[in-house]
């Protein structure tokens, strides 16, 4: 499908395929449930990397302003218990040690496991996937490139799903999928999406079903039935 309109994966770009993402969909589905209270904590105690840089292995140390609490400490071990990471330490009430693997934990608690968790539902829903990606690069014809949090295909049509975990949402997130959208494949993009955690207002919803758009609020406990419905499951 991308080939048709000129554009084709970027391979030297990592990505996560959605099998990889159904491996530990549990993960992903208790971030899910306690994401509203570690969001609150994340915020609360503004994470700062003990280095200038990322440093070129996996260790990293990072301190936080006030002790780590209980709630951040429990979704560390968490990954932890699933090979994330390993190593974990607090060397001082405010800091943190680990070893991590493959993912950039901190990426994943600020908001990257809502992609994960994603991938895992596409991954069991049934569907035909042709090169299903998370976190996916994609060359445009044009010479440029765009970065996809859900990137599919099946029966003939792309399917697409930005996902934010903003705590507020405004109307220029439904325009930057919607240039997404176009750029890619323009009308032969048959299903595009926003998989949000932030409360919607209903001009906002109205704004994006006029822009033929769908929306969906990770945090509903029926999130997953709706996001497989939506995509052709």
């Amino acid at each position: 499908m991308l080939t048709v309109h000129g554009n084709a994966w970027d391979h030297s770009h990592a990505f996560d395929d959605i099998g990889q993402c159904r491996q530990l969909r549990d993960v992903w589905e208790r971030m899910r449930k306690e994401s509203r209270e570690l969001r609150r904590v994340w915020k609360a105690n503004d994470m700062r990397a003990l280095h200038d840089r990322p440093p070129k292995n996996s260790f990293r140390h990072f301190r936080c302003v006030r002790p780590i609490p209980k709630r951040l400490k429990n979704t560390l071990a968490l990954l932890q218990s699933h090979g994330l990471l390993s190593g974990l330490r607090y060397p001082a009430p405010d800091q943190v040690c680990y070893e991590q693997h493959g993912q950039d934990i901190i990426k994943l608690i600020a908001g990257g496991w809502l992609e994960r968790w994603l991938g895992a539902v596409l991954a069991d829903a049934g569907i035909a996937w042709r090169g299903a990606r998370v976190s996916a690069k994609v060359l445009e014809k044009g010479g440029g490139s765009q970065e996809f949090d859900f990137l599919g295909a099946h029966r003939n049509h792309l399917v697409y799903w930005s996902c934010k975990t903003d705590a507020k949402l405004t109307n220029d997130k439904l325009f930057e999928v919607d240039a997404l959208r176009d750029g890619i494949a323009g009308s032969d993009f048959h299903i595009a999406g926003l998989l949000h955690a932030a409360p919607v207002m209903p001009t906002m919803r109205a704004k994006a079903r006029r822009m033929n758009l769908h929306m969906v609020c990770a945090l509903e406990d029926d999130a997953a039935a709706q996001v497989i419905r939506i995509s052709g499951g």
